[in-house]
C-alpha cells in the first residue's frame, strides 16, 4: 500500500506586484492582472463558498498557455472546487511557458516561470488560509511540460502534479524531494507521437519522457503493475525518493486533446478505479488530476474545450 510522503515545505518569498486590474468572470471566477519580471501576467481565482478562513484548505493551480479564465470556465474546475472545498487558481503563461524546450517568447526572454508560479503560491498563501502540504498543479500541452519543470526545480512545494499531453524536456537530473506525478497522453497524439517528432517543435519519444522522470526521482523504469480500464493503460511503478509515486496513463486513440473533452468525444464520462493512487491524497484534493472525481473514483470529463487548446 502506498503511503503519502510528508515533507516539510520550505517558504519562498518572491517579489510580486498586483497592478489592481480585476475582472469578475462567470462562475464566481475573479481574474487579476499581475506584473512579474516586467511582464503582465494573468491569474484567475475561485474561492469556494464553503471557505471561511478558519481552517486551511487545499490549493489547486491550473496552468494555461494563454487564457486562464476560459480554461477554468469551460471545464468543471469551478464546480469541483465548490464540491470539494479547495481554492482554485488558474495561472496563465506569457504566450506559453519557459518549460525547458527553448521555444517561444518565454524562453527567448529568459522568463523564470518557476519563480513566477512560486510567487503566485506565496501571494495566495498570504491572502487565504492554505494548507502548505496540500498544494497541487496541473496543465495540458505546454502547460503540462511546465508542471514537469515545477516538479524538477520546486518539487518540495507540491504534494502532487499532473501533466497531460506534454513532454519532459529537462533530461535526467536527481530530484531530492519529488512530488507525486500523474502523466496522461494519447497514443495518437500528433504533437507528441509515441515515436517522437510531431507537429511543431520535434519531441523525443514518449517513453523518453516516462523513463527520464522515473530516473530523476530515483525509481526503476520497469512498471510493477499494468492495469487496463476504459481504453486506458495505467502503468504503476515502485515509488521513488521520499515515496514519490508516478503513474503513466496511455489513452487509446486520443490525439492532442484533453481526455473526455467535448470536441473529441473520446470516452466521455470514463470512470477509473484509482484507489491505490488516491491513497496518497485527501478526498479534498482528489479533483486535481481530472474534474468530476469522486472519492476513490476519478471521472474523466471536460477540462476545457480542445477547440481552443494550444497545439504548440
Amino acid at each position: 500500500m502506498y503511503k503519502p510522503r510528508k515533507s516539510l515545505l520550505r517558504m519562498y518569498l518572491l517579489a510580486f506586484l498586483t497592478t489592481g486590474s480585476i475582472t469578475a468572470l462567470a462562475g464566481n471566477v475573479e481574474e487579476q492582472t499581475l506584473m512579474n519580471q516586467g511582464i503582465e501576467r494573468q491569474i484567475a481565482i475561485h474561492v469556494p463558498t464553503s471557505y471561511s478562513g478558519d481552517s486551511p484548505v487545499a490549493l489547486v493551480l491550473n496552468l494555461a498557455n494563454r487564457d486562464t479564465a476560459v480554461a477554468l470556465n469551460l471545464g468543471d474546475w469551478v464546480q469541483k472546487s465548490e464540491d470539494e472545498g479547495f481554492l482554485l487558481v488558474g495561472v496563465a503563461g506569457a504566450a506559453g511557458w519557459n518549460e525547458g524546450s527553448g521555444r517561444g517568447m518565454p524562453a527567448d526572454k529568459g522568463i523564470d516561470d518557476v519563480a513566477f508560479v512560486l510567487s503566485v503560491i506565496e501571494k495566495i498563501k498570504s491572502e487565504y488560509t492554505i494548507d502548505p502540504n496540500l498544494v497541487f498543479a496541473t496543465g495540458f500541452s505546454m502547460s503540462g511540460g511546465m508542471t514537469f519543470r515545477l516538479g524538477m526545480e520546486a518539487g518540495e512545494k507540491f504534494r502532487a502534479l499532473a501533466s497531460h499531453s506534454s513532454a519532459y524536456w529537462l533530461g535526467i537530473k536527481p530530484i531530492e524531494a519529488p512530488p507525486h506525478m500523474l502523466f496522461i497522453i494519447g497514443d495518437s497524439d500528433g504533437n507528441n507521437p509515441m515515436e517522437g517528432g510531431g507537429r511543431g517543435t520535434p519531441k523525443k519519444p514518449v517513453q523518453v519522457t516516462v523513463d527520464s522522470w522515473l530516473q530523476s526521482i530515483g525509481a526503476a523504469i520497469e512498471p510493477v503493475q499494468i492495469d487496463q480500464a476504459d481504453h486506458i493503460t495505467i502503468s504503476k511503478f515502485e515509488p521513488g525518493r521520499n515515496g514519490a509515486i508516478f503513474e503513466y496513463w496511455l489513452v487509446e486513440g486520443l490525439d492532442h486533446d484533453w481526455l473526455g473533452s467535448e470536441c473529441t468525444g473520446k470516452y466521455p464520462g470514463t470512470s477509473l478505479d484509482l484507489t491505490d493512487f488516491l491513497q496518497t491524497l485527501t478526498s479534498q484534493s482528489s479533483a486535481l488530476f481530472l474534474p468530476n472525481s469522486l472519492p476513490k473514483k476519478l471521472r474523466v470529463a471536460s477540462r476545457f474545450s480542445c477547440c481552443i487548446a494550444s497545439r504548440r
